[in-house]
């Protein structure tokens, strides 16, 4: 949870830290816009999930997390 200064005004608000808004926020941010990502509930939450699609590796490849992900201690089949 960010503890900082909230500021007067953002370039850009986004509602809900899941994948799409996480997304969205970090790529808007990227793009030298100051962003607001908001969240409800405590982060980290549970979360169920057991595989992704094979589609998804493009917009990991584009967040520019594969290697985080290849490097982590997720479970491979």
């Amino acid at each position: 949870m960010y503890d900082g200064p909230i500021k007067d005004s953002y370039d850009c608000v986004v509602m809900g830290g899941g994948p799409g808004g996480s997304a969205t926020a970090a790529l808007v941010a990227e793009a030298g816009h100051s962003v607001l990502l908001v969240e409800r509930e405590a982060v980290p939450r549970f979360h169920v999930g057991e595989s992704l699609m094979p589609e998804t590796f493009w917009s990991f490849e584009r967040l520019g997390v594969l290697d985080k992900m290849r490097n982590s201690d997720f479970v491979r089949s």
